[in-house]
């Protein structure tokens, strides 16, 4: 849970320890809500990198809106591939498989970007 005044990189450590919880439980269940909340999270840092990477915050909030609009019915990520299989749609350009494709490769690019920030 975010609290008011927390730090952004604290709340994003927060959000992914319990991401990391969900994945690593016996009963394997990533509740979308809770994915979209941890990359939510993550917005305040991507603007952080400046005008340079005003494009990519556009571009990753973009996707996760349209994960939770595309989402509604859907309780879990597991859930959500399963509905674009099931309806021949992985693959189509605006699906929700391929717009949490899309937030995944920004995360991995973000992980990289702060990696050679550190070094």
């Amino acid at each position: 849970m975010v609290v008011k005044g927390e730090k952004v990189l604290t709340k994003i450590a927060d959000s992914f320890k319990e991401l990391a919880n969900c994945v690593n439980s016996p009963t394997l269940r990533l509740e979308v809500g809770q994915f979209v909340s941890a990359c939510r999270a993550m917005v305040p840092l991507i603007i952080y990198l400046g005008m340079p990477y005003k494009f990519a915050v556009m571009e990753f909030s973009a996707k996760v809106d349209a994960l939770v609009e595309g989402s509604k019915p859907i309780d879990t990520l597991e859930d959500l591939i399963d509905h674009d299989i099931e309806h021949k749609c992985a693959k189509v350009s605006c699906s929700n498989s391929r717009n949490l494709v899309r937030v995944k490769r920004s995360i991995d690019m973000l992980k990289v970007v702060f990696e050679q920030i550190l070094n």
